[in-house]
């Protein structure tokens, strides 16, 4: 094994959706992982390997998170928590990790939302455009709070995924399923036709591992990590329930207007666990029609010569490693 690759990495959020994958490639490549966890175990696959320690860490309680971070070489951020508590519990986890002799190289998961809705070529020196979300907008502040850190002489990378999806994917294949198989989703014509920048998680666990091994000396780093295919959102969703052995129809403008209209109180009746109206409440929000109608390609040039990274499943492979429920 190559020396790069030795070490003891905290990776927060290890029993979520992206954490785990991280967890398992890490491990294959022979890191010890101190996995930090909330409350959920791990994945029974990984929980009893013998380089795999359960840690606690609540990234809301600072005793916590400094013991999980201590002595590590490496820590990644991979958690993902309430938006209203993202940049204290980040503040929180930069503090654990800013030890007095040298601080580990960090990697956070940030988000390629922090663009806002700018559209074409996106490259990662371009500023945010139109209207951020309170996601976004906490992601950015997460980047600056980094940007700083790093200026005591420490190392970190910031990388901007796309739209992840894969097994276990609770928005871009649970919930998506669900909306596919229950009758609620359909394609869009033109508002569905924008570009969906999609990364197959184990792309991301790929992009980790290289960026620690490819650790700046210090400073930080911002890299795009996209896969090689960026259907339209109306390909997506069709290729999608392909895979589901479902098809879907067409939704036209008015009937997308008046079912997005009914959606809130069909909402408020489940929340109730009242039958009926699943449907409806499954429906697009108007926040997602914008996402799904802009044309935006993020450019993961600089990911390529910085790291070496090189985006190589593309959408047809990423849904056949795929588990889908619905």
């Amino acid at each position: 094994m190559d020396d790069a690759f030795s070490g003891t990495v905290l990776v927060t959020g290890a029993a979520g959706f992206v954490g785990r994958t991280v967890c398992r490639h890490l491990l294959a490549q022979g890191w010890r992982v101190r996995a930090g966890i909330r409350r959920a175990g791990m994945p029974a696959d990984i929980a009893g390997h013998p380089a795999l320690r359960e840690t606690p860490c609540d990234l809301s309680k600072p005793d916590e998170v400094r013991a999980a971070a201590e002595g590590v070489d490496a820590v990644v951020h991979a958690a993902y928590g309430e938006v209203a508590g993202m940049e204290r519990e980040f503040a929180c986890l930069l503090d654990a990790a800013a030890r007095p002799d040298a601080a580990p190289p960090l990697v956070y998961l940030s988000s390629i939302a922090v663009y806002g809705e700018r559209t074409g070529e996106v490259r990662e020196t371009d500023a945010p455009a139109g209207g951020l979300t309170d996601y976004a907008a906490a992601k950015l502040t997460c980047e600056k709070y980094l940007r700083e850190w790093t200026q005591a002489g420490r190392s970190a990378t910031v990388l901007r995924p796309g739209i992840i999806y894969g097994s276990g994917s609770p928005f871009w294949i649970e919930k998506l399923g669900r909306r596919i198989r229950r009758g609620a989703w359909g394609t869009f014509g033109a508002d569905g036709e924008g570009l969906a920048a999609l990364v197959h998680v184990d792309e991301v666990a790929r992009a980790i591992g290289l960026a620690l091994r490819a650790a700046p000396g210090e400073g930080m780093r911002v890299l795009n990590i996209t896969g090689p295919d960026s259907p339209s959102w109306n390909g997506y969703f069709t290729t999608l329930a392909a895979h589901m052995g479902c098809r879907l129809r067409p939704i036209g403008t008015l009937e997308r207007r008046l079912r997005i209209a009914a959606s809130l109180p069909a909402k408020v009746w489940r929340r109730l666990r009242l039958p009926g109206f699943e449907a409806l409440a499954l429906a697009p929000t108007r926040d997602e029609m914008k996402l799904f109608a802009r044309k935006a390609r993020y450019s993961s040039e600089r990911a390529r010569t910085a790291i070496g990274w090189e985006p190589a499943i593309g959408l047809e492979d990423g849904l056949k490693r795929t588990r889908l429920v619905g």
